[in-house]
């Protein structure tokens, strides 16, 4: 410590002599000061080297000029340092400065160029300033990929943008408020949408605002609350009324609509965003030429407002001005060719100024652009009727759109071609505009349901095809096919409703009764199902599988002895049925015949040796006769196909244990915990194997684990105290008397007799 003190104070009094000299062109001095820095900073001693930088800065600046490298890179250091010691906005500074000098000396390497932006970075990413960030980023990029030294001047072009702009701030309030309106705290998010709007020269224009209020409903009363709150107590944040206007439009609250329009275009004092709402008020209202006379003034005052375009094309389009429009909507396109709605307007007013030609080019293009776009095919086929060209008119009106684009029966026509081409989207497309248009048409419903079915989108199609029953309660293939949707949709008493319809139609079928009794089952209705697979058994005697549905239930009520008799009885007629002898064998292992379980999977295995799962099944009855060799055999060749399954490990690890082959045991305990490393009975096995290896120190790690799982097992803590005893840790031991004494009074005596004989 005092060879650190001493360390330090050696640098102070160097740096005090020689800054004592009047000589400030020795670079010699400022050199082996920089190198002394050096060890410093490799010491980790940052404040003490920025101390000496800032006084190496101060001769600098009397030996170099204010555009010297090396001043640059004495800024970079001292801002490096800054850094180091998490004080980004000093840094900041710093960094700034060395890049005005590099940008001065764009000759030099652009290395220098990019270590001072790749620091820029680092501040702008502690700050969490992520659009600056993002802007420093490119320009990194960009740098790097320059090798031409004369396209270096180009980058400081994109160096200005690094400072915020109004509509960079003006996101910032609206992304603010966005988070507040989330969170919950609506008058923040209000204050902070009102501060976005009323920004001065922010370049987010009406439609966005516009845009973003109508097309998100959600928490509108809240907000309207927030916004009427912030109205009253400030009014200088008036573009809450903007807000509010266009809230209470969205809802269908006319008159606090124009309540809060006035108001806003009051205290505004009339800016465009207040024309805006004045002319799609007028707009809305059909007052076309007051409409139309606003864009236009918004039009002097801001020639690029594309939405004010658009609006002006609509208003002269809906005064039947169509010349005027087609110029109008034509200067949209100059500058959005992928504005959809204009190129559809601007065909059809070719059409209405006899310009057919031209409409088929524009209303083609629209087709490319959206296949279905609205009542496209009508016109088209309508400008191809006008040219004479009745091929390609009937590919577009034949199908759909007759004279009529609300035709459902033309829609309903156009899902059928649709669907014949396996263009599904476009056909449930179809039948959804015939359902629109054309309601009665019950066909469309059954169609798109089918489709959906095909789909295996059942609930879609349970929709449709309910709607289409309703009204053809006798059709079986609907019955039939809405029948099979509630049984992969577990519906099971709307199953059962539906195939008894079956029957009352077409009369008695074994396939409708046996889903009818498989529903009620499903149902837990057992003396229904019971009932059913009785009339099965009337109607085909034979039929095994009623045998093995009921002694399943049979298995289900526990009444074993009934079970087996039902399986027995139907082996008689099929004696190599795997579904009937497994049930069978599972029989007799729940009445705890475990010989003729045994028995039973043997059979079934030299029927099918390739089963793993009735080497399971087999494993597990021989582990119940303590047949434990036979079980490790069969749950071996089990794990061969399914080696990810902890319970089979389980149950090998304790028939190893049970023939006291602890080696063994422990790996199959050991592989068990390490698929499923909740189960505490796997960590009781384990530290009961260390303990028959007498391996206490791991019998009571593994003890513990147990314990932490399940604290209320007994048998962990009992054998706890065991292990702390064969460990000389008495004490310990006995703190599992108090436990155990809550637990278990058995085991509770046993280790106090343990404890005391020690």
């Amino acid at each position: 410590m005092k060879r650190k003190i001493l360390y330090i104070l050696y640098f102070y009094l160097l740096v005090s002599f020689l800054f004592s000299f009047s000589d400030v062109n020795n670079e010699k001095i400022i050199e082996n000061l920089k190198n002394k820095s050096i060890s410093l900073i490799e010491g980790e001693n940052f404040e003490l080297a920025l101390d000496l930088y800032l006084k190496i800065l101060e001769f600098e600046k009397n030996i170099y000029s204010d555009n010297s490298i090396q001043l640059a890179h004495t800024y970079d250091q001292i801002a490096d340092l800054y850094i180091k010691l998490d004080n980004q906005s000093a840094a900041l500074s710093y960094v700034k400065k060395s890049i005005n000098i590099y940008e001065k000396n764009m000759l030099q390497p652009k290395e220098k160029l990019l270590s001072s932006l790749k620091d820029i970075s680092i501040i702008y990413e502690n700050q969490n300033q992520y659009d600056l960030l993002d802007k420093s980023e490119k320009l990194i990029k960009s740098l790097e990929n320059i090798n031409d030294l004369y396209s270096i001047k180009d980058i400081f072009v994109e160096i200005d943008n690094l400072n915020q702009t109004k509509e960079d701030t003006a996101f910032q309030f609206i992304d603010l408020a966005q988070s507040y309106r989330y969170r919950g705290l609506y008058s923040q998010s209000a204050e902070n949408f009102s501060k976005s709007l009323d920004l001065k020269n922010s370049n987010l224009d009406f439609k966005y605002y516009y845009d973003l209020i109508l097309e998100d409903t959600t928490y509108n009363q809240e907000m309207i609350n927030a916004f009427e709150f912030i109205a009253e107590i400030d009014s200088s944040f008036y573009g809450s009324y903007f807000y509010l206007s266009l809230l209470h439009k969205q809802i269908g609250n006319h008159n606090q609509y124009m309540e809060y329009m006035d108001k806003y275009i009051k205290y505004s004092d009339n800016n465009e965003k207040a024309l805006y709402l004045k002319a799609i008020d007028h707009f809305e209202k059909h007052n076309y030429i007051e409409s139309l006379f606003i864009f236009q003034q918004i039009l002097i005052n801001n020639k690029n407002s594309l939405f004010a375009r658009v609006m002006t094309a609509k208003s002269l389009f809906a005064l039947n001005s169509f010349e005027n429009a087609i110029e109008a909507f034509k200067i949209v396109l100059v500058n959005d060719p992928y504005n959809l709605e204009s190129r559809y307007h601007l065909g059809i007013s070719y059409i209405h100024s006899d310009k057919y030609n031209a409409a088929i080019e524009e209303l083609t293009q629209v087709l490319l652009l959206y296949p279905d776009y609205k009542d496209t095919y009508y016109y088209l086929g309508y400008s191809y009727l006008m040219i004479n060209d009745e091929n390609k008119a009937k590919e577009s009106l034949n199908r759909v759109i007759l004279n009529n684009p609300d035709n459902g029966d033309a829609h309903y026509l156009l899902g059928t071609i649709y669907e014949n081409i396996l263009n599904e989207d476009k056909a449930i497309s179809s039948y959804n505009n015939s359902i629109k248009y054309s309601p009665e048409n019950l066909d469309a419903y059954k169609k798109l349901g089918l489709i959906f079915y095909n789909q295996e989108e059942y609930r879609d199609a349970m929709e449709y095809l309910r709607k289409y029953i309703i009204h053809n309660p006798d059709s079986t293939n609907i019955l039939n096919t809405l029948g099979d949707i509630f049984i992969k949709e577990k519906r099971y008493q709307e199953v059962v409703d539906t195939y008894y319809k079956l029957i009352n139609i077409n009369g008695d079928n074994i396939d409708y009764y046996n889903y009818i009794a498989d529903a009620y089952s499903n149902l837990k209705d057992y003396e229904n199902s019971k009932r059913v697979y009785y009339k099965i058994n009337e109607l085909d005697s034979l039929n095994i599988n009623s045998y093995i549905k009921l002694g399943e239930i049979a298995l289900q009520e526990n009444n074993y002895n009934q079970a087996i008799n039902l399986f027995l009885y139907a082996t008689e007629y099929s004696n190599d049925s795997i579904d009937l002898l497994y049930a069978l064998a599972l029989a007799y292992g729940e009445s705890e015949l475990f010989l003729q379980s045994a028995i039973t999977f043997q059979h079934i295995l030299d029927l099918y040796p390739d089963n793993p799962e009735i080497n399971y099944q087999l494993a597990v009855i021989y582990k119940e006769m303590n047949l434990h060799i036979l079980a490790i055999s069969h749950f071996n060749k089990y794990l061969y196909f399914y080696g990810e399954d902890p319970m089979a490990f389980y149950f090998l690890g304790e028939s190893y244990l049970k023939i006291e082959d602890y080696h063994n045991a422990k790996l199959a305990f050991e592989k068990s915990h390490k698929l499923n490393s909740g189960d505490y009975r796997t960590l009781f096995y384990l530290g009961l194997v260390s303990q028959e290896l007498s391996n206490y120190e791991s019998a009571a790690k593994s003890y513990k684990k147990a314990i932490r799982i399940n604290s209320d097992h007994s048998l962990s803590h009992y054998n706890l105290g065991i292990s702390y005893l064969e460990l000389g840790k008495k004490r310990e031991a006995q703190k599992k008397l108090d436990i155990l004494f809550m637990l278990d009074k058995t085991l509770y005596d046993s280790l106090n007799v343990r404890i005391n004989s020690f």
